[in-house]
């Protein structure tokens, strides 16, 4: 998805970018 922004953080993982509101019509979309 366009929402979903991966941006290199820590080397222990990434950083998820997303807006709450994006992120619950994402999941409004799963289920």
């Amino acid at each position: 998805p366009e929402f979903l922004k991966l941006e290199p953080s820590e080397p222990t993982g990434l950083k998820f970018t997303f807006t709450k509101k994006e992120l619950q019509d994402f999941w409004k979309r799963l289920y």
